[in-house]
């Protein structure tokens, strides 16, 4: 890794005679959407400290559109192929292109550095500044001693969430850890849901997703480091403020349908859809978080699994009939999820013992309140149909059918990827380590890690550290 530095440099240092109004790289790159993740080959020519792509390499072609590239950082990204790079802009924006060979892309890669990051060369340079290629070794570096615990944001059954920043970064940039005790996940069950859920996040791109940046283990525990949402879980927003008008759930389960689709196209049904698994970002946009219900390789056309799973007020009642079950179920708890924000309760009540809500999600006809609008009970209607081959979304378009319900008509879908539209709700916030969303009940809680119970010590999951800056897994 060291050699492809060195590399780097001394292609950059090819280019360091040319002033910044020439153009000091052109030529043909296939760039990937930032949302919408279709391939165009485009014309490239960096300048100005600017590298601006064009449809033709004509004199009168006028620039499709540019990168600003102050403070940008580039590297290879070779998970995508041997021949692309990654481009992070202003904001921490992820832009991808392929060049046609290694050399072309290393000399694209040298050239970029030189007009936006020149630091980024350096293994050496300054943290948060550079975006080094590192050493494996270097890699394996990740572990509880690289973070600063800060508070307690949530609790489950097999571990805590916690606000932590990193120390080696002097911008103390804050993260969600999930920790994990390994003694409670020692049943087949549970292991498998905690690496289906490291292995899907590793693979997510969209906006609406909750991102991971590491994963790592010791002895007693799993920690999957995650981005930190501060505007705070739905569910206890909710509690505070009461039930939505129609504008706000609609932005808001838009956002989640966007987020499901595009499991969806990737064969993977999500299964725990609900409230408590809902964050708001900074500038009150839906986040979904939790993804250890996740079941992936429904590619097929019609491919279903069957384990009976998730939370008891949202199971769809082909898995409460122990049927085999599709992408669709996901869609009846979107359904119940938008029932709990426009009516400020589920449909079938949640104080009722077990059996009879399940009678109840089985056989108890649905009814809405009368404020509700004519195209929102229609729209509950279609999702919260018991025959999931009629269920609103379950045939081949998926979401794509959800999108055009009536419901949905204000909405525009390239404005919503691009998160373009202002939601009615923004969290009061005061700083990025920020906690008032959260349950007191939680941050009260001392951050600090108790001593973990035994039986876990002898589980080593190879291949569980993750360094998501590097792109590479061990």
């Amino acid at each position: 890794m060291a050699a492809d530095n060195k590399k780097l440099e001394k292609l950059a240092g090819v280019t360091s005679g040319k002033e910044d109004s020439q153009a000091i790289k052109e030529g043909w790159l296939t760039k990937q959407g930032n949302y919408i993740k279709n391939l165009r080959v485009c014309w490239f020519q960096l300048k100005d400290k600017k590298l601006y792509y064009y449809k033709e390499p004509t004199v009168e072609t006028k620039p499709t559109n540019f990168f600003l590239l102050t403070d940008c950082k580039v590297h290879p990204y070779e998970k995508n192929g041997p021949l692309c790079l990654e481009l992070i802009i202003s904001g921490g924006e992820r832009r991808y292109m392929k060049a046609s060979t290694v050399e072309e892309r290393d000399e694209w890669i040298a050239a970029i550095r030189r007009c936006g990051d020149p630091l980024s060369m350096s293994p050496k340079g300054p943290a948060g500044l550079n975006f080094p290629i590192a050493s494996r070794d270097e890699l394996r570096t990740i572990s509880v001693d690289s973070f600063d615990f800060k508070k307690v944001i949530g609790k489950g059954n097999y571990g805590k969430v916690m606000l932590a920043t990193k120390k080696d970064d002097p911008m103390a940039k804050p993260y969600a850890i999930k920790v994990i005790k390994k003694s409670g996940v020692l049943e087949q069950a549970s292991l498998q849901h905690i690496l289906a859920e490291h292995k899907v996040l590793q693979n997510m791109d969209n906006p609406f997703l909750v991102k991971m940046h590491y994963a790592f283990q010791t002895d007693d525990r799993l920690y999957f480091v995650m981005e930190y949402v501060r505007g705070g879980e739905l569910f206890y927003i909710m509690g505070k403020q009461g039930r939505f008008v129609e504008e706000r759930a609609c932005l808001y389960t838009a956002e989640i349908c966007s987020a499901l689709t595009y499991l969806h196209t990737r064969g993977i049904v999500y299964r725990d859809l609900k409230l408590e698994n809902l964050l708001l970002d900074e500038t009150g946009h839906i986040k979904v978080t939790d993804f250890g219900l996740c079941k992936q390789g429904l590619v097929k056309p019609g491919a279903t699994t069957s384990t009976f799973c998730g939370t008891p007020e949202y199971l769809a009642p082909e898995i409460i009939e122990e049927e085999n079950y599709g992408l669709s179920v996901d869609w009846w708890t979107l359904g119940i999820v938008l029932h709990e924000m426009l009516v400020g309760q589920p449909p079938f009540g949640g104080n009722v013992g077990m059996d009879e809500l399940f009678q109840k999600i089985l056989h108890q006809p649905i009814s809405f309140p009368g404020f509700l609008s004519k195209n929102a009970v229609a729209l509950l209607g279609g999702l919260l149909e018991r025959n999931p081959e009629k269920r609103l979304g379950s045939g081949p378009r998926d979401g794509e059918e959800i999108k055009e319900h009536p419901f949905y008509a204000k909405i525009d879908w390239n404005k919503l990827l691009a998160k373009e539209i202002t939601p009615l709700y923004i969290p009061n916030l005061s700083s990025e380590v920020d906690v008032r969303n959260f349950d007191p009940e939680f941050t009260r809680m001392p951050a600090v890690l108790t001593p973990s119970d035994t039986g876990g010590e002898n589980l080593n999951i190879q291949g569980f550290t993750y360094i998501g800056e590097n792109k590479l897994a061990y």
